[in-house]
């Protein structure tokens, strides 16, 4: 038995390595669009393209081996793109974010932001909660 049948214990789950070689390409393939399309979305928040592809390409690959060999899960991990369209298109739209002459001051002005989304979330779920005040509580004297 091989060392990577032993560590992936692949015989328990029902796979071989060469199934496994085939799903890992065929996750690649799927999702390598990624290390294009999000260093062109931080692009119009004035993110140079070179470290942001490079930044890509490292979360990527640190998250899918941190699963692979800490969790021994074939779970491939890479940047959220939703996360990158809020930063440029939401947070960044009036250049907010470009004028920061600091790191500091860029990280406060994220925090702020998602601060104020949170409450607007939740502001709007409980908008959809049913008002209890009206209700007679049974286990209170009126």
């Amino acid at each position: 038995m091989s060392l990577l049948q032993r560590f992936f214990e692949l015989k328990r789950h029902r796979t071989s390595v060469g199934r496994e070689v085939i799903a890992g390409l065929t996750t690649f393939t799927t999702m390598s669009y990624i290390v294009v399309v999000n260093p062109a979305i931080l692009r119009s928040a004035g993110v140079p393209v070179g470290p942001s592809f490079v930044a890509t390409v490292l979360a990527a690959v640190f998250g899918c081996v941190l699963m692979g060999l800490y969790a021994r899960r074939p779970f491939a991990i890479a940047p959220y793109m939703g996360e990158n369209a809020f930063i440029a298109f939401t947070l960044d739209r009036a250049g907010r974010l470009r004028s920061c002459r600091r790191w500091s001051e860029g990280a406060e002005l994220v925090r702020l932001k998602a601060r104020s989304r949170i409450a607007q979330c939740v502001c709007a779920t409980l908008s959809y909660v049913p008002n209890h005040s009206n209700r007679h509580d049974s286990g209170h004297a009126s």
